[in-house]
């Protein structure tokens, strides 16, 4: 399962969104600027954190959506489409 930690007006959140619905990913977007729940889980987590998307991967952190795009490549090379 993967959940992306974004906001709707962020071209690269969307882009992390869009990347998992073309690999049917399963998937959570928790919009952290507008639903308090997901922006308090997001801060309790990522204090630290000033860029969007952050992704994480069976509850372990990726990153952005580049190293999210890397993440998918390198699991693709190591394992094939067989995710």
């Amino acid at each position: 399962m993967i959940t992306i930690y974004g906001a709707r007006d962020c071209l690269a959140c969307l882009n992390a969104k869009q990347l998992c619905e073309g690999y049917n990913f399963r998937h959570t977007f928790k919009d952290v600027k507008n639903d308090l729940d997901s922006h308090n889980e997001f801060m309790l987590k990522y204090p630290n954190e000033t860029k969007l998307p952050v992704v994480e991967w069976h509850k372990r952190y990726i990153g952005g959506y580049e190293e999210f795009l890397t993440e998918i490549e390198n699991t693709i090379n190591n394992y094939g489409d067989g995710l």
